[in-house]
């Protein structure tokens, strides 16, 4: 349930993406509208009978007081992003990512003033409302009638769509994995007796407790970010970054990063003099460490995962995955080039760097 809460926090975004007058004033009012609508209604499939309280004040919760300014701008940033790609039929460039840079940097700023206070928020009363051990006040297996709540709402108003999208695209890698996922997994029920099978029991306390240490190093290094104002800094940098690489007529797609991206990216470091933040490249360090730790630790079970997949596809579908996993790998290659030719000599942690972004 926690994990569900900070997912929840981390689609808040800008201060200021809510239109206040004229038509498109009245436009993010009625959307806004709209979406507490939808999560009174989400509410009452979800947790009316495990919770009463909670789907009855569901707006209380998560609009009022404390999360109000989050769940506005979240809504709103939600347009602004629907109004920016949705209707794209081109390849988003860099010069386009960098146009929403500045919506992040508000996100962060938000989320550093607002967002522990709505999380403890939501959590007090979910934990005071929903999940106590005192029956006549609370329900102690809320979180298991809520899942089995979830998988009765997904049945009865997306699984055939889900499907029907599916079978359109039987033919793709895409629709081949999610044949194979849905067939598997019909319920939660069938996906905990997956993991039972695949891990041991050590394996899944291991996970477990890496999960909760990864959380404890996630919510230091979240501090440190909003303590530095490293929202500000890293928005400044990525920017610029990103409006320099798109200097050119070859650079054009940001899925693309090899090749002229990667020149103009040098040249950007080169011609400007600056460096990547400390604080920014802090949190680059930290997942670069996760990510060579979890490849140590769980390595072996991860390719054991894929060859289980693997094996259940077409040989047009594994020959598909294989030409991804080779682009990505090449993609990540250079950017880790890159990285490492124009890494900063940040010195004692802490240090604010002198960049001119």
């Amino acid at each position: 349930m926690r994990s569900l809460l900070l997912l929840a926090l981390m689609t808040v975004v800008s201060t200021e993406l809510c239109n206040t007058s004229g038509k498109e004033g009245k436009a993010d009012r009625n959307s806004i509208n709209e979406v507490k609508a939808l999560v009174r209604t989400g509410a009452q499939f979800l947790v009316g009978q495990s919770c009463p309280w909670l789907a009855n004040n569901i707006e209380k919760v998560l609009f009022e007081k404390n999360c109000r300014s989050l769940a506005k701008q979240a809504i709103c940033y939600g347009k602004r992003v629907e109004e920016r790609y949705a209707d794209k039929t081109e390849a988003v460039s860099y010069e386009q990512l960098a146009s929403g840079v500045d919506d992040l940097a508000e996100l962060g700023n938000l989320a550093c003033d607002k967002g522990g206070a709505c999380y403890k928020q939501i959590a007090r009363l979910i934990k005071n409302k929903c999940m106590c051990k005192n029956k006549k006040k609370c329900n102690p297996n809320f979180v298991q009638e809520t899942i089995a709540a979830a998988e009765i709402a997904y049945r009865a108003n997306a699984q055939a769509s889900v499907e029907q999208f599916v079978n359109a695209r039987s033919e793709t890698l895409f629709g081949e994995v999610a044949n194979l996922v849905m067939g598997r997994f019909g319920s939660v029920s069938d996906f905990e007796d997956f993991i039972n099978d695949f891990l041991s029991e050590d394996v899944q306390e291991k996970i477990k407790s890496d999960a909760e240490v990864a959380a404890e190093e996630v919510v230091k290094l979240a501090k440190g970010f909003c303590r530095s104002g490293c929202f500000n800094q890293s928005a400044s940098f990525i920017e610029s970054l990103f409006d320099y690489m798109h200097d050119g007529d070859e650079c054009i797609d940001a899925t693309q990063f090899c090749g002229s991206c990667k020149q103009n990216a040098h040249y950007y470091f080169e011609d400007s003099g600056t460096t990547i933040p400390c604080c920014l490249d802090k949190v680059i360090q930290k997942g670069i460490e996760a990510y060579d730790y979890i490849g140590k630790q769980y390595g072996e079970k991860i390719e054991e995962l894929s060859d289980m997949v693997t094996d259940e596809l077409s040989e047009t579908a594994r020959n598909r995955a294989q030409e991804i996993r080779d682009e990505l790998n090449r993609q990540a290659g250079c950017i880790d080039e890159a990285y490492e030719e124009h890494k900063p000599k940040c010195g004692g942690a802490g240090k604010k760097n002198k960049s001119k972004a």
